[in-house]
């Protein structure tokens, strides 16, 4: 007996249904627990079922060999195959996305790359620089200045300079990324299991969208995967250039997002410690060596800005966030215990189910009590653990996401234990049944997540087109020297905020369109500790009286531009702004 293909056709389609239903159900910038749980109980209830179908009745256990076999024989090919692959879809997503820096956040880190490439840390406010506020970005002692460690930034200006868009930034490390993961699986798990990690890794939306995106956990994913390769390389043959190039790596994680550096540095230091080898200790000089200057670089960067080489430019501009058990947002309002940040994180389990396919959960439960089992644990499977228990500390899911973000530079290393744990049964001649569940559950990952990222892909579409709906109205306006004034969110699905919306980059009076808003969000001015007292005041004067004093200070300033008015009915011209 074996499966009929109406039966894997019916799968399919009832796989897409879930899925479409599922994903369309769950507010994509709120974390739902119960949304989350619906979409992995109703995947699992079909994925289950039809795995041990098709595992007790396949009778042509030989093919399932073959294919191993070949894939085992021919990893090189198919993982230059599967790059090439992933940069196709990369291209697709960074299309259907519009090259959009689709968050605050993600503006803000080319802001950031601009602010570089034009030989300064920060910019010099303009002196109607409250009309240009833009969330994240700071206005404090003179400086306008974004949030964000330079990393990221320094790495999207130096390839802005070379030539490269913008938009092709990520991508390309994303590629990378594939490449080196399979080296490090190559290295840990033989050439299967170089295929099936990087399979794995890559082909899902989460990786695709955060891959097309402007955020920083794909090339922090890929410091950090230099780092496994090389501390490994360290731990089992102590040399001075592992470990040179392992701290170099960890330096690089740090100086792009420093928490995450700490997250990563724990578990090595742990393996080091418990290994207490004479070899491990006299080439920890090295590993320190290899790190020191991006963390001087980063002290550096703090110190001129925040005049504090301690104090990231994070906590200086919002100084009322918190990190720890009752851990507070940037505006000090939202507060988060222990519980709170615990359902987040199953929420983010579930979203990374949701982003992936739900077998996945299932597959790291599975390697995680086999490695238990057998006590072949290393450094890099507590990786995923540690950013679990390390975000407890942080109070919000992450705002605009593509999956649990937070996570994402971990995954490579909840992908490295599933295939550590599962190649050895992939090879057997003896597990027989075992093996075919597994190949099985494997490939039903890959399809499911073939077929959940179209869906994601398709969705993220509509809300950058509906969050570009200002953008779309000045250039079919053909708007020139003009200037905007906002008043309406951009976008039914998601809108868009004001604040996200002010994308004047580095030199505002200089832009061909400026877009202008009447003063800064309350809770902005709070959170930056901009004088509170005078935020309260705004928030009781009228909006007319608002309007006014903003349009009269804009027109002095812009006596020569025609002044537009961005509104829910659309983008209308002021006759007469005064």
């Amino acid at each position: 007996m074996r499966l009929n293909p109406i039966i894997w056709i019916f799968f399919v389609i009832v796989s897409v249904s879930i899925s479409w239903m599922g994903i369309n159900s769950i507010d994509a910038n709120r974390w739902s627990v119960s949304g989350h749980a619906w979409l992995l109980v109703a995947l699992t209830a079909i994925s289950i079922p039809f795995l041990i179908a098709l595992a007790v009745t396949h009778k042509k256990p030989e093919i399932l060999n073959i294919t191993i076999g070949w894939l085992a024989r021919n990893d090189r090919a198919v993982i230059g195959g599967l790059s090439v692959g992933v940069a196709s879809a990369l291209i697709v997503c960074v299309w259907a996305l519009r090259a959009f820096p689709n968050s605050g956040d993600e503006y803000v880190y080319n802001f950031q790359a601009d602010t570089l490439i034009a030989g300064r840390l920060w910019n010099p406010l303009h002196a109607l620089h409250e009309h240009f506020s833009f969330t994240h970005i700071f206005e404090k002692d003179g400086k306008w200045v974004g949030q964000y460690s330079p990393g990221w930034p320094l790495v999207i200006a130096g390839a802005k300079m070379i030539g490269v868009p913008h938009y092709a930034v990520s991508p390309i490390c994303a590629t990378l990324l594939v490449l080196v993961f399979a080296r490090l699986c190559r290295d840990v798990a033989g050439p299967l299991g170089a295929v099936v990690g990087a399979a794995l890794l890559a082909v899902n939306s989460f990786f695709l969208l955060n891959g097309a995106s402007y955020y920083s956990h794909i090339p922090t994913a890929l410091f950090a995967t230099l780092y496994v390769l090389y501390g490994l390389r360290y731990l089992d043959s102590p040399s001075r250039w592992s470990a040179l190039i392992a701290g170099g790596a960890l330096g690089a994680v740090g100086i792009t997002r420093p928490y995450s550096a700490i997250l990563f540095a724990l578990p090595f230091a742990a393996e080091v410690f418990i290994r207490s080898r004479r070899e491990d200790r006299s080439m920890t000089i090295w590993f320190i060596v290899g790190g020191l200057p991006f963390l001087i670089g980063l002290m550096a960067y703090n110190f001129a800005i925040t005049g504090d080489p301690f104090l990231v430019v994070t906590h200086w501009g919002y100084p009322l966030g918190k990190l720890g058990f009752h851990s507070r947002d940037v505006d000090g309002t939202h507060e988060a215990n222990l519980l709170d940040t615990s359902v987040m994180a199953l929420a983010r389990m579930g979203e990374l189910a949701e982003w992936t396919a739900p077998l996945i959960v299932y597959l790291y439960a599975f390697a995680t009590f086999e490695k238990f089992s057998a006590r072949t644990f290393r450094f890099y499977d507590f990786i995923f653990p540690t950013f679990i228990a390390g975000y407890l500390l942080f109070p919000t899911m992450g705002g605009d996401r593509y999956g649990p973000r937070y996570y994402f530079e971990a995954y490579p290393f909840l992908i490295l234990t599933i295939v550590t744990a599962m190649t050895p049964y992939l090879r057997s001649s003896t597990e027989l049944i075992k093996t075919r569940i597994l190949s099985y559950a494997l490939a039903m990952q890959v399809v499911l997540a073939c077929i959940i990222a179209p869906i994601h892909l398709y969705n993220y579409h509509r809300i950058v087109n509906g969050r570009m709906e200002l953008y779309d109205a000045v250039r079919d306006e053909k708007l020139s020297h003009a200037v905007v004034v906002i008043r309406a969110l951009s976008g039914s699905i998601l809108p868009m905020p004001f604040m996200d919306l002010t994308r004047n980059g580095i030199n505002p009076i200089e832009a061909d369109v400026i877009y202008a808003i009447d003063k800064p969000d309350s809770w902005w001015l709070y959170a930056t500790g901009h004088d509170h007292e005078a935020a309260k005041s705004d928030q009781k004067s009228s909006e007319e009286l608002v309007h006014a004093k903003s349009l009269e200070e804009l027109v002095h300033a812009f006596p020569d531009r025609t002044f537009y008015e961005f509104t829910q009915s659309g983008l209308h011209r002021l006759a007469s702004p005064m």
